[in-house]
């Protein structure tokens, strides 16, 4: 016996976050499962590199879309808030961690 249930999604709101260096990131829509068909045909045999190719699909920076490749050189904590943002995370919790811990260091 299938059992059927009604799933609203909530609508989609976009998340915007300041990276490190002053640049403002924002996911554009919610994944699909077809970003990640896609994704995978960019990075071909590097599966290592899958949740950056989707990061690269729903995510802008300043406006203009993210280049994979490009996630390779950005800071670690900067890359964690795009990981979050496009898999529709609310991360300002991470946000408010980091500045405290980038306080408690000076």
């Amino acid at each position: 016996m299938v059992h059927e249930t009604n799933r609203v999604k909530p609508a989609f709101t976009p998340i915007t976050v300041t990276l490190s260096d002053g640049r403002v990131a924002q996911n554009t829509r919610r994944l699909k499962a077809k970003d990640k068909v896609h994704a995978q045909r960019l990075i071909g045999k590097k599966t290592d590199e899958l949740e950056m190719a989707l990061v690269s699909c729903v995510v802008t920076i300043d406006g203009k879309p993210v280049i994979y490749e490009d996630l390779l050189e950005m800071d670690l904590d900067d890359y964690l808030l795009l990981l979050g943002i496009a898999n529709g995370k609310d991360v300002t919790s991470l946000l408010d961690d980091s500045n405290e811990a980038k306080n408690e260091g000076n």
